[in-house]
């Protein structure tokens, strides 16, 4: 019996050292608690994309940095183009809300402060798009016409046909790609000049505008006669002239209203000249959308004019050398001067004119 005892106790002091060394040992199985399913992960947010932004620098006191909710946010107007470029392809009829061009320039405030000239009938505004492709204005296409001309579109509906098969007239190719077009993303902001019957410059995706002076160094000479017998035509051609007058030229008769700026209003008055864009195609220009035409007189006086308003807009015709005024020969101011007809003043007209040149801003 007491070997059987103390068998009995040895027993049960083995079993109380195990369970002393390895403490989560029971001799009675314990149910296991429920494992908690892990959280699921957050839903990602969509990355929002940021938006397009648009500089205005150079010749200017207030660069600017500007949205297109920047743009939302300025009195605008509401323009519909008809978009057709001079090769003839189609990209599409659409309905734009825009901010006048004007407005944003007058913000950042022009000024050409290393210029001889301080008058900015010479200046050029140059828009670039995402690829880089540039297009130019003229600053009297933008403040002599009037603002809702040339706007920056910052929204924009297609405009469909209420017929959207148009099977009598249209090659169905044809058509499916006229959809197309309407239905098309278009990059914003877009410049628009309602002005061109070619569609030509109006650049989508703009995000720089810049204010130039392309020829600050002209000397000017308030006191030099206002004399020109000729006038050198240079710069981007194949094949410079000098042009002593304007026979062999088609002839252009204009009425213009005469209005400066300063003197007010001083008559109406007929020339008889020759379209610029006449003279530029004698000199073998070829006309893209990034040249800049600048004509000067013996006194430093000047203006520029864009090679859209030229070529691309009916109004360009009107833009002429004109050697006769009022039906007599010029008796003051030079033998042949330009006469801007599309302007609603006077102030790009030069007298005297001595130089015209063609400038690639690309």
């Amino acid at each position: 019996m007491n070997k059987t005892l103390f068998t009995t106790l040895g027993l049960l002091a083995a079993l109380l050292l195990y369970v002393f060394i390895n403490p989560h040992t029971s001799p009675t199985p314990v149910a296991a608690e429920p494992v908690s399913p892990a959280p699921a992960p957050a839903p990602t947010r969509p990355k929002v994309q940021p938006e397009p932004m648009l500089t205005i620098t150079g010749c200017v006191n207030h660069p600017l940095q500007l949205s297109l909710s920047d743009l939302q946010r300025m009195e605008s107007t509401e323009i519909k183009m008809n978009e057709v470029t001079s090769d003839g392809s189609f990209h599409g009829v659409f309905n734009y809300r825009a901010v006048p061009l004007q407005t944003l320039l007058n913000m950042a405030g022009l000024e050409q402060k290393d210029s001889t000239f301080k008058k900015l009938v010479d200046a050029t505004i140059v828009l670039t798009d995402k690829q880089g492709k540039k297009a130019v204005l003229s600053w009297g296409e933008i403040y002599y016409s009037n603002p809702a001309e040339v706007t920056l579109a910052y929204q924009v509906a297609p405009i469909y046909p209420v017929k959207r098969n148009c099977q009598k007239c249209h090659d169905p190719e044809d058509y499916r790609f006229a959809m197309e077009q309407l239905g098309r993303d278009v990059p914003l902001p877009k410049l628009l000049v309602t002005g061109d019957f070619y569609t030509d410059r109006l650049l989508e995706g703009i995000v720089t505008i810049e204010v130039m002076d392309v020829r600050p160094n002209i000397a000017v000479d308030r006191q030099a006669a206002l004399r020109s017998e000729r006038i050198e035509i240079s710069g981007d051609l194949s094949r410079p002239l000098t042009l002593n007058d304007l026979s062999g030229y088609p002839t252009i008769d204009i009425n213009k209203k005469i209005v400066g700026v300063g003197r007010g209003y001083h008559g109406l008055h007929s020339f008889r000249g020759t379209s610029l864009s006449n003279v530029l195609t004698a000199a073998g220009i070829t006309p893209t959308i990034d040249q800049v035409v600048i004509a000067w007189a013996p006194d430093g006086y000047r203006a520029t004019f864009s090679m859209g308003e030229l070529y691309l807009s009916e109004a360009g015709r009107n833009i002429i050398l004109a050697d006769i005024k009022d039906n007599a020969a010029f008796d003051t101011g030079g033998k042949m001067r330009i006469i801007v007809g599309p302007d609603h003043t006077d102030d790009r007209d030069v007298q005297a004119v001595t130089n015209i040149e063609v400038i690639n801003l690309q």
